[in-house]
C-alpha cells in the first residue's frame, strides 16, 4: 500500500512539474519581459511588455501556396477582439500575421485594451474590419441607401508618423515638381493643379485636435467620374488628438460629392473608445 501511495505521489508530482514546465515554456518562448498576460491558450499568447502589446503563436502556421492575403478581415470589432483573445486564426492567417514579427515570432500590435472606433453624426454601419498584423487596423463604414463610404484608420504613434509622412508630407512635396502650386484666396489652403486633377491641403484646429486635410479633385479624366474643381472626389483627414492618431477617409462610391462638404460637416467625424459587447 505504501509503495502504491508513493508511486501515485511521484506520478502527481511529475504531472504537476510537466504542467508548470509547459506554462514556463510558453512564456519563455516569448523572449520579452511579460508584464501582463491578456489571454493565453495552447496555441497563442496575447500580452503586454511595458506599454506595448504583443501577439505570439507557438505554432507559426505554414506558408500558403502562392501568395498569402497579407491581411485578415473581421465582421465587427467584437469579432476582431474575440479572435485575438482566443487565438482563432487559420494556419495561413497565422503565417500572414507574422510577416512583421521579430526573430522570436513576437508580433507587436496595437493597445488591445484601448481600442477605438469611428464617431459620427451620420447613420453609418460598420461593414468590415481589416488588419495586417501591425499596430494599426482599418474599419470601413457605409451609409444605407447612400454612396457615402468612410474609413477609420487607427495607428499607434510610430506607424502614424510613417503613414503621415509618406501619404501627406512627402506626397505633397513630390507634387511641387509636377503640379502648379498656388495659395488661392485662402492663405491656409494650398492648391496643386495639373491638367487632369487637383489636390488641396489645409489645416483645421478643433478643440485640441489637429487635422491635416487632403482633398482630391478630378478635373479632366477618362474614368467616367464627374469632373469638377470645386467638388472633391475624396477627402483624407490626418488627425492628432492628444497622444492618439488616426486617419479618416471620406469618399463616394461610384459618385462624387454633389457639393463641397463644409468644415462643420468634416469636424463631425471623429473617434471614440470601442466598448466590447456586454461591457
Amino acid at each position: 500500500m505504501k509503495t502504491t501511495k508513493r508511486i501515485i505521489c511521484i506520478f502527481l508530482a511529475l504531472t504537476f512539474a510537466l504542467l508548470v514546465g509547459c506554462k514556463d515554456n510558453s512564456l519563455s518562448a516569448v523572449s520579452l519581459p511579460v508584464d501582463k498576460v491578456v489571454a493565453e491558450t495552447d496555441g497563442h499568447i496575447l500580452f503586454y511588455s511595458g506599454e506595448d502589446c504583443y501577439l505570439k503563436f507557438f505554432d507559426p502556421g505554414y506558408e500558403p501556396y502562392g501568395c498569402g492575403s497579407s491581411y485578415i478581415t473581421f465582421e465587427s470589432l467584437d469579432d476582431f477582439r474575440t479572435r485575438l483573445l482566443e487565438g482563432d486564426f487559420s494556419e495561413t492567417e497565422k503565417w500572414d500575421l507574422q510577416l512583421d514579427c521579430d526573430e522570436f515570432g513576437n508580433i507587436k500590435i496595437f493597445d488591445f485594451e484601448n481600442m477605438y472606433q469611428l464617431a459620427s453624426r451620420e447613420q453609418l454601419s460598420l461593414s468590415v474590419v481589416s488588419w495586417f498584423g501591425t499596430p494599426s487596423y482599418i474599419c470601413k463604414y457605409k451609409k444605407e441607401n447612400s454612396a457615402l463610404c468612410v474609413f477609420f484608420k487607427y495607428y499607434e504613434s510610430k506607424e502614424y508618423e510613417e503613414e503621415y509622412n509618406e501619404r501627406y508630407v512627402d506626397f505633397f512635396a513630390s507634387l511641387n515638381e509636377k503640379y502648379t502650386v498656388s495659395k488661392g484666396d485662402n492663405p491656409n489652403k494650398t492648391e496643386y493643379r495639373s491638367d487632369d486633377d487637383m489636390y488641396i491641403s489645409y489645416d483645421i484646429e478643433d478643440n485640441g485636435r489637429t487635422i491635416k486635410v487632403k482633398e482630391f479633385y478630378w478635373i479632366d479624366n477618362i474614368h467616367g467620374y464627374p469632373n469638377s474643381d470645386t467638388i472633391p472626389f475624396y477627402i483624407h483627414m490626418y488627425i492628432t488628438e492628444g497622444e492618439t492618431n488616426y486617419v479618416i477617409v471620406i469618399e463616394k462610391v461610384s459618385y462624387s460629392f454633389t457639393e463641397h462638404p463644409g468644415e462643420e460637416w468634416l469636424l463631425s467625424f471623429g473617434m471614440e473608445p470601442y466598448v466590447p459587447a456586454g461591457e
